[in-house]
C-alpha cells in the first residue's frame, strides 16, 4: 500500500545519502519491512488488507537499540558465531510463509 510505499522510498533516499558519504546503511534488508507492515495492517476476514497504521517508533527503537549496542560490544564478542548465524538464519526462515513473492514460487 501508500505506506509500504513510503517506507521504501525513504529507506532509499536514506541509503543513498548514506552511501554517498560512505556511512553504513540504514536497512539491510526489506524482509523486516514486509512483515513488520503486515502486522501493522488491519486485515479483513479473507485476509485483503484494509488500512495499514503507519508508525516511525519501532524504526526509532530499532536504530537506538543498535545505537546501544555498541556499549556491550564486549559482551556480544562472548557469543559464538554459530549462535547469531542461527538466530538471523531462524528469524528470516520464520518470516518466510508472511511473503508474497516466496507464496507466488
Amino acid at each position: 500500500g501508500e505506506a509500504y510505499n513510503y517506507d521504501l522510498c525513504l529507506s532509499g533516499l536514506f541509503n543513498f545519502v548514506n552511501g554517498c558519504l560512505g556511512l553504513p546503511w540504514l536497512v539491510a534488508t526489506t524482509v523486516p519491512c514486509i512483515v513488520h507492515l503486515n502486522s501493522l495492517a488491519e486485515k479483513d476476514k479473507d485476509g485483503k488488507i484494509i488500512s495499514v497504521q503507519e508508525t516511525r517508533l519501532t524504526m526509532l527503537f530499532s536504530h537506538l537499540m543498535v545505537g546501544l549496542s555498541l556499549l556491550v560490544l564486549e559482551l556480544l564478542q562472548l557469543l559464538p558465531m554459530a549462535v547469531l548465524y542461527g538466530v538471523f538464519l531462524f528469524m528470516g526462515l520464520s518470516a518466510l510463509p508472511a511473503m508474497q513473492f516466496w507464496n507466488r514460487i
